[in-house]
């Protein structure tokens, strides 16, 4: 299932995630759902990709085996205009916003699959800026907060670098933000070109206190803000973090986020040495990590009784 394909089949077949998946579901023009079923499931994990992510990035298909020899349900959802590999071109305004709605609209066509409401466990497996667009919907729709009985959260983008800040405060900066920097992405032996729009990743948090927190960079405060709700909305949610140390984009700022995060409980932290954004250069060491954390759960007890 987590094989590589070739360029060729990947780009000439109808639908590339058919190789890896058991079903593919069609939510709205924005939202796809790509699943896979294990046999006797005692829980269903829910992977959500990030800016330019995809449902079979090699960070998230390597871990499909360990998740099925653990009957785990897979369900990795597609955020259509964000997603790299999608052969849709539907523009996107707002891509944290653009991730918060595909996310609540995958989550609420998820309750219409009977295979998946039979399973009580939960787990949320979110990427990048997926990591923040499911933070806020967790705050806002607290019926998301409770679905899950553990969240992963994969090199977090919770908060802009401070280059970011810096240049937001430069004569620079209008002319920066609309000028976009493109890159070289590959999934599947499959380059695809990537546009980064600097101005789209200076999130802000919907909350005007936390915003005031993360503007004056007083990350004890914010991360404090953050547990107090999270464990308000949902006392027993298992709240993991899995940190490459060589992701640029996220670690300075992670760095020092975790260094708070150790007087709380129900909280787990697996650093990935020299990983990067995407973990590709140490897929073998993610993928121990992840399974440190899936054997972590509490699914003995369920397995006995499914």
């Amino acid at each position: 299932m987590s094989e590589r394909t070739s360029a060729y089949t990947a780009q000439n077949i109808e639908n590339p995630y058919s190789i890896f998946f058991e079903e593919y579901i069609p939510v709205n023009n924005i939202t796809n759902l790509c699943i896979s079923y294990a046999e006797n499931p005692v829980a269903t994990l829910y992977h959500f990709h990030g800016l330019w992510g995809s449902p079979i990035e090699d960070w998230i298909r390597n871990t499909f085996q360990i998740l099925l020899d653990n009957k785990i349900n897979i369900v990795s959802i597609e955020t259509v205009p964000l997603s790299l590999t999608t052969k849709q071109n539907v523009k996107s305004e707002n891509y944290l916003e653009t991730l918060r709605t595909s996310i609540e609209s995958s989550l609420s066509a998820c309750k219409e699959i009977e295979k998946l409401n039979n399973v009580q466990y939960n787990i949320a497996n979110p990427h990048s800026m997926a990591c923040r667009a499911l933070l806020d919907l967790m705050f806002e729709k607290p019926n998301i907060c409770q679905k899950f009985n553990k969240t992963i959260f994969n090199n977090a983008y919770f908060i802009p670098p401070e280059m970011l800040y810096s240049l937001s405060n430069s004569k620079l900066w209008d002319r920066l933000k609309s000028i976009p920097g493109k890159k070289r992405n590959i999934i599947n032996n499959i380059e695809y070109d990537t546009t980064t729009i600097p101005e789209h990743l200076f999130i802000t948090p919907k909350d005007k206190r936390m915003q005031r927190a993360q503007d004056a960079d007083d990350l004890k405060l914010l991360i404090k803000m953050i547990m107090a709700r999270i464990f308000k909305l949902n006392p027993n949610l298992q709240v993991n973090f899995i940190q490459g140390t060589g992701d640029k984009a996220t670690i300075y700022r992670n760095q020092k986020i975790f260094e708070h995060l150790e007087n709380y409980k129900n909280t787990q932290i697996e650093f990935i040495p020299d990983a990067n954004h995407t973990f590709n250069n140490a897929l073998k060491e993610y993928v121990l990590g992840f399974k440190k954390i899936i054997d972590s759960s509490n699914l003995n007890v369920a397995q006995k009784s499914a």
